[in-house]
């Protein structure tokens, strides 16, 4: 974010626009959010994200400088990131299924950021649909959810965490390993050094792996704690996906105004 006085009152157009240029043409809704703040004095508006959210509205429906290009994702038109499965769901109401690691994540942490948590991804430069995952999750680094530097480390190699939005105490409660290969015992032991906190594990595949995760469940040290893990699918997920994207249009229609 550029070194901007807040008390600049920078018009909001400039304002969103400026956000969306500091974070690489693409930026999350809770990134505006956040990053606003450098551009804006909302001291006095204390429904300040509603009149963000209604002015880069207007501003996609009068300007078209700014598309969407997820779920509560937007980017500059000239960004080129708005043929992807975001944009098929709307038009299309699908999308394919597809197995492809970074598309996974990409959605799992659209759809983190819909259902009200703070989202992080171990490794940011993954591309979903143009959109690198470091320009979509809420968080950038993992905040110490622990005094243990060690699990620390570990957990920041988890492909995707769900996390609790903006509590002292943020752990995470959902994480996420998404895996090509069959070889799942590598995965599943980044999600169990979590098992000391309130964390459901969940590891991603092909539905022909599922029995191989479930014999895996039988080993040490995964067999103490099997109910915590849970299998789904890449289809599993994009449909999820789909879901979520078609409830979010239909609920913009039907609020549309407000």
């Amino acid at each position: 974010m550029g070194a901007v006085a807040v008390s600049s009152k920078r018009p909001w157009s400039a304002a969103i626009e400026q956000v969306i240029a500091d974070n690489g043409g693409v930026a999350s809704l809770e990134k505006m959010y956040v990053d606003v703040l450098g551009y804006r004095d909302v001291s006095n508006n204390r429904q300040w994200q509603a009149t963000l959210r209604g002015i880069l509205y207007r501003d996609m429906r009068e300007r078209r400088r700014i598309v969407r290009v997820g779920l509560g994702v937007f980017a500059f038109s000239e960004k080129g990131v708005q043929h992807g499965a975001f944009q098929r769901i709307a038009a299309e109401g699908t999308v394919p299924v597809t197995s492809r690691h970074s598309t996974i994540q990409g959605m799992l942490v659209e759809l983190g950021n819909f259902y009200g948590y703070d989202t992080y991804a171990a490794d940011p430069s993954c591309d979903f649909d143009g959109k690198p995952l470091g320009s979509i999750v809420s968080l950038q680094e993992l905040p110490a959810f622990t005094g243990f530097a060690d699990l620390l480390e570990q957990a920041r190699r988890i492909d995707v965490l769900w996390l609790k939005k903006r509590t002292a105490h943020a752990f995470p409660k959902a994480a996420y390993e998404v895996e090509n290969t069959a070889e799942f015992r590598r995965a599943m032991l980044k999600l169990y050094q979590l098992r000391d906190f309130e964390t459901q594990f969940y590891l991603i595949a092909a539905d022909k792996k599922r029995a191989l995760f479930e014999s895996r469940l039988n080993d040490d040290p995964f067999f103490a704690i099997k109910g915590r893990f849970v299998f789904r699918t890449f289809d599993d997920v994009t449909h999820l996906y789909v879901a979520a994207v078609q409830h979010f249009l239909l609920r913009e229609q039907f609020f549309a105004g407000e």
